[in-house]
C-alpha cells in the first residue's frame, strides 16, 4: 500500500491536482492526505472535509459538481472507505474514484474531483471514464514529483500545552521523526497533532517527559 506525503501541515492543502478534458466539460482532481485527522476523531474528519470542501466550492464558484472518494486506515487498523456523487447519476462518479484509489493501494488519501459542465451530456459510461481519468491523472503527477511513498500504520496523538513549551516539543518531534501534521495557536497555548511510527512515539513521549 502507498501514501501521500505529507507536504504541508494544513491538511485542507491539496498534495496535487490535475486537469482532464473531455467535450468540454473540465474536471479537475485533487489528492489531499487525509490520516492526521483519521485516527483521532469523526468529528475533526468531518470538520476537515468541510473546509476542503467549502475551499473549492469559493475556488471554483462556477463548477457543477463536487465528487469525492476516501480510503482511511482507522485506530483499529481497518481501512474505511467513502465516496459521494454530489448529484451526478448514481455510481457514475465516487465509486470510479474510488476504484482507482483501490487499484493504485492508496491508503489515508482522499480524492475531490471537481466538474465544470460543458453543455455536453456524457452519459454515465462517459463519467465513469472522465472521473477515472481524471483521479488517475492526480496520481501519475503525485507519482512523478516524489509524493507517493510506501504505507505505514503511523499513529497519531494531540499534545497541548503552554506556548513556552513549543520549542522543545517542536525538537524532540524532529529528532524521533515525528511529524507535526498540525498545528494551531490559542493564546498562551498550542495544540499540535502528531505523526508516526507506534515506537517512535513512544520515545517521543517518554523524552518530553522526562525532560
Amino acid at each position: 500500500m502507498y501514501s501521500l506525503l505529507t507536504t504541508n501541515p494544513d491538511p485542507t492543502i491539496p498534495i496535487v491536482s490535475a486537469t482532464y478534458q473531455v467535450k468540454q466539460s473540465e474536471f479537475i482532481a485533487y489528492l489531499y492526505t487525509f490520516s492526521d485527522i483519521a485516527h483521532t476523531s469523526n468529528m475533526e474528519t468531518r470538520q476537515t472535509l468541510d473546509s476542503i470542501l467549502a475551499n473549492l466550492h469559493n475556488e471554483h464558484k462556477k463548477a457543477a459538481h463536487f465528487t469525492l472518494a476516501s480510503r482511511m486506515i482507522n485506530a483499529n487498523r481497518q481501512i474505511v472507505e467513502s465516496s459521494s456523487d454530489d448529484k451526478e447519476p448514481k455510481g457514475s462518479a465516487g465509486m470510479p474514484i474510488l476504484s482507482v484509489l483501490r487499484g493504485e493501494q492508496l491508503i489515508d488519501v482522499l480524492c475531490v474531483c471537481v466538474r465544470y459542465f460543458g453543455g455536453i451530456k456524457l452519459g454515465i459510461g462517459g463519467l465513469v471514464r472522465a472521473y477515472t481519468q481524471a483521479s488517475l491523472k492526480a496520481i501519475t503527477q503525485a507519482k512523478e514529483n516524489g509524493f507517493l511513498e510506501s504505507y505505514n500504520f503511523k499513529e497519531t496523538i494531540i499534545i497541548t500545552d503552554s506556548i513556552t513549551q513549543y520549542n522543545r516539543i517542536a525538537h524532540y518531534a524532529n529528532i524521533h521523526h515525528i511529524k507535526i501534521v498540525q498545528r494551531e495557536f490559542l493564546g498562551e497555548t498550542f495544540k499540535l497533532i502528531l505523526q508516526g511510527q507506534p515506537q517512535n512515539i513512544q520515545n517521543f513521549l517518554t523524552s518530553i517527559k522526562k525532560y
